[in-house]
């Protein structure tokens, strides 16, 4: 008995030992960093280590004492055990002063927790606990608690937790600061921009999120407190951007490339990714990748367009003399009636019904329901690109980026097709543009549209769209030369024949 009586009081004093020599540890490194105190005194934390607590009016808040050693928070049996007792204060500015709390009955001390039942605009403060045994004094550091008046909305934006997802992915929202609430998950409920409820459950999931998913989602929580009913609120705004889109790959698309044997030759990889994306580009030969390349060097930022339609036709010769494709930013997309106008209308009208030209309008001409490839097939059957130019679209991205870079690698890479460039709207700086527009224009195969101007046939706008285009023959052909001798005789210009360099038009 004396043996086990012993061995019993060696444990006790081991674990007094260890305990004391953890306290005198903390104390230490609570000296170091100038947060220690003896007796009464109170040292306060600074206010940038403070930790911020949001609440609204008349709802239940909690506050946390984080005391803990440097991995494991002191257990609250282990400091009644030795003696120890948790105090929280408050900071009074007005007199630097602090006043302690726990005292009355809305605001009561729960262990390591200090709970407003409910809380109200006026206990917005900064706040901290201490540890005290009569000897030796720790204190925590400070919580900042701010309490929000509730308005019209359900939610103010300082007590929001913004979220983010991809349409087409799933994704689960969770009432966020809620660990230390142990209710069922019947008690939770779930709002949309504060209308009806939507849902009952600790999560909301969406297994595939829509663009009418996107909103101001909020949680209640209820329960009660002595008879009391208490609400706890979160909101967390939902925003949703499109997923990304998979590089489209330009050229090579599907050639044949023929070389001499011994002859040096070097094949360019053109694709459009979106810019979101990390560019990797890689080459094989046959199952074994390349590895002496280039590096991917991207050609511009930013632009996407959603490409629709497909023609099942194939065919080796040129159907098409002029394929016409319209630069407009997103923000137009639904606002351009005169760009609209003019290359589904004004353009054609003249070019097909008057000269004989056949245009092939990518929004006319190709039947819904293909893959954005097709905009190489159709371009590839085309003798001209003729790329209609506004003003926004070097204020704002370009919706048609990829039939853009696939026309331009035509032009400039593969010299297959020849550009034209219309100038709908006046254009501010050319330094805007990509580099490739400004090799078109430097090259002088454009054309500026000048309003009311350029809408008559015999117009200085028509003249040189006219000169720029394939020759026709035949009947066409003498309808067109009728059309100069016209020019020539109410203009300074000469004749527009093919022969001769179109001049400027005059100012």
């Amino acid at each position: 008995v004396g043996t086990r009586g012993h061995g019993c009081l060696w444990a006790k004093l081991q674990m007094i030992a260890m305990f004391w020599m953890f306290l005198l540890t903390f104390t230490v490194s609570e000296v170091m960093n100038g947060y220690s105190t003896k007796g009464n005194q109170i040292d306060r934390c600074p206010p940038d280590v403070s930790t911020k607590v949001f609440a609204l009016e008349g709802e239940h808040a909690l506050l946390s004492c984080r005391l803990h050693t440097a991995s494991t928070p002191l257990a609250m049996n282990n400091l009644k055990t030795h003696g120890f007792t948790i105090t929280w204060f408050r900071e009074i500015h007005k007199n630097d002063a602090v006043e302690r709390l726990g005292k009355t009955g809305r605001i009561v001390v729960e262990g390591f927790l200090l709970g407003f039942w409910p809380a109200t605009v006026n206990d917005t403060g900064r706040y901290f606990c201490s540890l005290f045994n009569g000897t030796h004094n720790i204190t925590g550091p400070n919580e900042c608690l701010y309490v929000t008046p509730i308005k019209e909305e359900c939610y103010t934006e300082e007590l929001t937790y913004k979220r983010e997802g991809v349409i087409g992915s799933s994704i689960e929202l969770f009432c966020p600061h809620m660990e230390k609430y142990k209710n069922n998950p019947e008690d939770m409920k779930w709002y949309k921009n504060c209308q009806e409820n939507i849902h009952t459950g600790s999560s909301l999931l969406f297994n595939k999120l829509e663009k009418e998913n996107a909103g101001n989602y909020t949680c209640k929580l209820t329960f009660e407190h002595f008879g009391v009913q208490y609400n706890v609120t979160r909101t967390l705004p939902l925003t949703l951007k499109e997923s990304p889109v998979g590089p489209k790959l330009i050229y090579p698309h599907q050639e044949r490339i023929e070389v001499v044997l011994g002859e040096s030759r070097t094949i360019n990889c053109t694709a459009v990714a979106g810019n979101e994306m990390a560019v990797q580009l890689n080459w094989f030969l046959g199952d074994e990748a390349v590895t002496r390349c280039k590096e991917a060097q991207p050609v511009c930022k930013g632009f996407r367009r959603d490409i629709t339609g497909k023609d099942e036709t194939l065919e080796d010769s040129k159907e098409y003399d002029a394929y016409v494709l319209l630069l407009k930013s997103n923000e137009t997309l639904l606002s351009a009636e005169e760009e609209d106008q003019f290359a589904l209308e004004l353009l054609p009208g003249v070019l097909e019904k008057q000269f004989g030209y056949r245009l092939c309008i990518f929004e006319r001409d190709v039947p819904p329901g293909g893959s954005a490839d097709d905009v190489l097939f159709y371009i590839n059957k085309c003798r001209r690109l003729i790329i209609i130019l506004s003003k926004e679209y070097v204020d704002d991205e370009c919706s048609s980026m990829y039939e853009l870079m696939t026309g331009l690698h035509q032009v400039l890479v593969e010299t297959k097709i020849k550009p034209i460039l219309i100038e709908l709207k006046p254009i501010n700086s050319t330094k805007l543009l990509p580099e490739s527009l400004q090799l078109i224009l430097k090259s002088k195969k454009n054309v500026k549209w000048k309003g009311s101007k350029s809408v008559l046939k015999h117009s200085y706008f028509w003249k040189k769209v006219r000169y720029l285009m394939p020759a026709k023959g035949g009947q066409w052909a003498k309808k067109s030369q009728r059309f100069c001798e016209t020019m020539s005789d109410s203009t300074m210009h000469p004749p527009c024949t093919r022969n001769l360099p179109l001049k400027n038009e005059p100012n």
